[in-house]
């Protein structure tokens, strides 16, 4: 079984998923693309297949 990961929903919308109080060491700053895919890798280790890239408005259908 292969599984995903959608990188966009550590980005703007981090208070909806990931609140300040549950890691506080990683506010709101931005933060690179490349930097919030390695952390979400090491975080997930062996349950994820990779990464895709996709555009947000491909998801719109925009």
């Amino acid at each position: 079984m292969k599984t995903s990961l959608g990188i966009w929903a550590f980005g703007p919308m981090v208070p909806r998923f990931l609140p300040v109080a549950y890691q506080p060491a990683h506010g709101y700053d931005p933060e690179p693309v490349a930097a919030k895919v390695y952390r979400a890798g090491e975080g997930l280790g062996e349950l994820i297949d990779g990464c895709g890239f996709h555009y947000p408005n491909a998801a719109l259908g925009a």
